[in-house]
């Protein structure tokens, strides 16, 4: 791993000022930064997840009446022939 350059060590000391003043005016710890990020994108993946699971729902529903009605479709063709 390359060792980093000054210029990338001071962008790196620029911006941690400039996010320190942003969580001291916000009175807001790194702790609760972190945290509070945690939360909203574990509350995201739930709401995907709930998202998908009735989605499933539907589809198993839906399932329930169109695949024996397909079958039966199937069955009466081949009669037919």
């Amino acid at each position: 791993m390359r060792r980093p350059s000054v210029s990338q060590i001071i962008g790196l000391i620029v911006a941690s000022l400039i996010v320190g003043f942003f969580l001291k005016v916000g009175d807001v710890t790194p702790l609760e930064f972190w945290r509070g990020l945690w939360e909203r994108i574990s509350a995201m993946a739930l709401l995907a997840w709930e998202s998908v699971d009735s989605l499933m729902v539907y589809i198993l529903m839906g399932a329930a009446i169109v695949v024996p009605l397909y079958v039966i479709i199937l069955i009466v063709q081949r009669r037919r022939r």
